[in-house]
Parts: C-alpha cells; sequence; structure tokens
C-alpha cells in the first residue's frame, strides 16, 4: 500500500467507515477472530505513512459497547514487518495523530504517535510504541543515593519485598506533589536495587515518601519500572502520579491516604484488546 509524503507537523488520522477499504482484507486477516465475536462492531479504518517511505501502516478503531468507554475507543495501529502485520500500538483513544519522530535515535525515524492530542508515544527502538511521561507532565529528576533518614523509611516501607537482600542500594529522587504548598519540602521517590532484585517485566521496589508532622510516610510502595511524572489534577491535596510499565503507563491517584490505581493506558476489561 502506497502512500505521499509525510505530513512535517501533527497531523490527524483520518478514520473511515469503509468495507471496500483496500486496508479492510489485511485487518480482517489479523482481527477476524475478534471481530466475528463482536457481531455489530464497527471498523473504523486508514492509512498512515509511520517510516515516511510512502509505505502505509494501518490504524484502526472498534467501535463497540464492549470496546468503547464513552468516545474512548480501543484503536491499534499494524506496522508490516518481516512477513506479518503486527500491532505496534494498542491502547484506548479518542482520536490519534501522526507527528514528526522523535529526535531520540531509537525513535529510527518512525513517526511520532499523538493520542487525544497531547500524550505523545514513540517508537521505543524495538517493536512498539512507548509514552513519553514528559508529556503528561513532570518527570522525575534523576535518582541520587538516598540520604540516611530516607533509606531507613524505604526499606521500612519495602519490607518483605527486600527479604534475602541485605544492602540493596537507595537512590531517592525529589518530587513535589503537595498542590497546596509547591515550595515545599518535596517528597521522595526511592528505588531500591540489588542484583537479583529486580525484573524485566515487574522492575525494581519502589516508594514515595511524604514527610508530616512524624517524618516521612509512605504513601505507595510497590514493583514498577519507572520513570514516573507528576502531573496538574490533585483532586485530594496531592497530585496525581504517572508511571511508566511495559507496555504503557498507569495513573496513581491520592485518596487522602494512599496513592491507588486510577486509570491505565492499557486494554482493560472495558476496552479489551482484539
Amino acid at each position: 500500500m502506497l502512500l505521499g509524503a509525510r505530513s512535517a507537523a501533527a497531523d490527524g488520522i483520518p478514520f473511515r467507515t469503509d468495507p471496500a477499504a483496500p486496508e479492510m482484507a489485511s485487518v480482517v486477516s489479523v482481527y477476524g477472530k475478534f471481530i466475528k465475536a463482536h457481531p455489530g462492531m464497527r471498523l473504523e479504518t486508514a492509512m498512515v505513512d509511520l517510516e515516511g517511505q510512502g509505505v502505509a501502516s494501518i490504524a484502526v478503531r472498534f467501535v463497540s459497547p464492549d470496546t468503547c468507554r464513552g468516545d474512548r475507543c480501543d484503536t491499534v495501529v499494524l506496522h508490516y514487518s518481516g512477513s506479518a502485520w503486527r500491532p505496534v500500538f494498542d491502547h484506548s483513544a479518542v482520536a490519534l495523530e501522526t507527528a514528526p519522530p522523535d529526535p531520540n535515535p531509537s525513535s529510527d525515524g518512525m513517526s511520532t504517535l499523538v493520542v487525544d492530542g497531547k500524550v505523545r508515544w514513540v517508537w521505543c527502538g524495538f517493536d512498539r510504541y512507548m509514552p513519553d511521561l514528559g508529556s503528561l507532565g513532570h518527570l522525575f529528576p534523576a535518582g541520587k543515593t538516598a540520604a540516611p533518614d530516607v533509606a531507613r523509611a524505604a526499606r521500612a516501607a519495602m519490607g518483605s519485598s527486600l527479604q534475602g537482600f541485605d544492602n540493596p542500594e537507595f537512590t531517592q529522587s525529589p518530587v513535589v506533589v503537595d498542590a497546596a504548598a509547591p515550595m515545599a519540602v518535596p517528597a521522595y521517590w526511592v528505588r531500591a536495587y540489588a542484583a537479583g532484585l529486580c525484573g524485566n517485566a515487574a522492575g525494581c521496589p519502589h516508594t514515595l515518601l511524604v514527610r508530616d508532622a512524624h517524618g516521612l510516610k509512605p504513601v505507595w510502595t510497590g514493583f514498577t519500572i519507572g520513570p514516573g511524572a507528576v502531573l496538574s489534577d490533585a483532586p485530594n491535596g496531592l497530585r496525581d502520579v504517572a508511571l511508566a510499565g511495559p507496555s504503557g503507563y498507569g495513573v496513581l491517584r491520592y485518596d487522602g491516604t494512599q496513592y491507588r490505581e486510577f486509570e491505565t493506558s492499557y486494554p482493560s476489561g472495558t476496552t479489551p484488546a482484539p
């Protein structure tokens, strides 16, 4: 499938509903079983040039009560590689645009994808698009060796996840999550690392510590690959936090006591992946 020249600016992908569109045969070859399992689902498709070579990849929106939440529907981008079409982007979106490639060398000249006019997804240099958390909020700064009191609080918060690891290295990143006092003493995003402690999928143990009258209090603890960003929304006093995951990102929201997962970019039971 051949296309014209790639745009040098952000360009909305013009989805269409046309059973006779030339890209439809490829979509059905990949998602035929899923399409049959959802009778009445509307397929919206478009051809898009990701590499600037005039050769089309395929964007697909699956529109049905099972694959949409309001105006947000499961949206897939298929890229032809080797001898097969494969999904390189599969997330819920209202609108999808293409933009010039990210300057990072790992983007390999592949167009950036922009979800709903704000969240940038860049080619990660392997086989998929990953989110640029800097387009969501303020990135956590690089970690430095944790201060003794921060390391002690982090060790206590991580508890059994450090069992068998006597001397992990703790690094801290100061982050400002208090919306009411942005110039106050920052909270600390703390990572523990030791050989064998971290995994490629789960990442390393992390905790978010905020300071109160009694000292450093953990408000979230878990495994994550990082990195993260502080967002603008703060419905309960502390700002939302976005964390990178293996295939996208999750947003944590403070409930008055702890941070809990609020939403994710991943397909879910409401917007399942094909």
